[in-house]
């Protein structure tokens, strides 16, 4: 039987086909597994960990620690630089983009960074969330982030238009724990700790409006509108011409 951490090794991060893994043991063990070979070697033992990533090509390791560091270090030659260090400010959470060129990274007080990982600097930061972020992931096609906080919202950019105002998802009854998309990228998956645990989401316009159009019976009526709409909208008769997509 291949070796493999023990039941204490946290904040896992894999690789493509799962050939590189980064976890921290317990007594602040950063290591690098290689299931494949069922290998160990300990990268550090004096850096409390709160989040790894492995970029896609496996060359470079990046660890979030408790003191607010951003921790690179490079596989070939085992050397380490901080990258990022805002103390008290806790990094709790990393994903690389599927180019491996972009990371993002979370922290304590609600900020999403994003690093230009070619130039080692950041290229740009997001706010949207008030507290603490528990997770953050690159859509499979690289065109959305996702985010989600103790605030009890999850949050979704473009990455092509980082300026606009995410999408906003205030389902959840209390913390968002978790973000996940479907491998086509069409749906995001979120979960809480309260209520639904797991929630699933249309990423594309297109998606949503497939749904709502097999649903849709009849025209709002105007108190609807109002409701629903806005009051300073002019009223419309939706299903004069019902959008349906599967026509475009």
């Amino acid at each position: 039987m291949r070796p493999t951490p023990n039941k204490n090794c946290s904040w896992p991060a894999l690789t493509a086909r799962s050939s590189l893994t980064a976890c921290q043991q317990k007594k602040q063990q950063l290591l690098l597994w290689q299931p494949l070979l069922g290998t160990f070697k300990k990268l550090s033992d004096s850096i409390l960990i709160r989040a790894v990533a492995v970029s896609p090509n496996g060359k470079t390791l990046v660890a979030g620690t408790e003191k607010g560091q951003l921790i690179v270090m490079d596989r070939a030659s085992g050397k380490f630089k901080t990258l990022y260090h805002e103390k008290g400010n806790p990094v709790l959470c990393l994903s690389y983009n599927r180019s491996g060129n972009l990371m993002v990274s979370g922290d304590n007080e609600g900020t999403l960074t994003i690093w230009d990982m070619d130039k080692n600097n950041i290229r740009t930061v997001l706010s949207g969330h008030s507290a603490r972020i528990f997770d953050v992931e690159f859509s499979p096609d690289d065109k959305k982030i996702a985010s989600c906080s103790t605030d009890g919202t999850a949050l979704m950019w473009e990455t092509s238009d980082l300026n606009t105002q995410p999408i906003m998802i205030t389902d959840h009854e209390s913390w968002v724990l978790s973000v996940a998309f479907s491998s086509d990228s069409k749906y995001l998956v979120t979960s809480g700790n309260k209520g639904e645990i797991m929630l699933f989401w249309p990423t594309r316009s297109s998606a949503l409006a497939e749904k709502l159009f097999s649903g849709l019976q009849r025209n709002m009526t105007e108190d609807e509108w109002e409701t629903y709409v806005a009051s300073d909208i002019p009223y419309e008769k939706t299903k004069l011409k019902l959008y349906n997509p599967t026509e475009q």
